[in-house]
């Protein structure tokens, strides 16, 4: 996030074409954010991103 260092982000295996739901707490900077997901294993598809703001 941002240049700083890596956080690991699970998605759990729901079988092929089945669709789950995976959520992490991020802080972002106020601004422009850059946001990097790698695959170190396996394989997810992200069909969307939603962010809400902390309470």
């Amino acid at each position: 996030m941002n240049g700083g260092a890596a956080s690991n982000f699970y998605v759990a295996y729901s079988g092929w074409n089945n669709w789950g739901t995976s959520t992490a707490k991020v802080y972002l900077n106020a601004g422009s954010n850059t946001v990097r997901f790698t695959r170190v294993s396996n394989y997810a598809e992200i069909d969307s991103l939603d962010l809400f703001p902390s309470l």
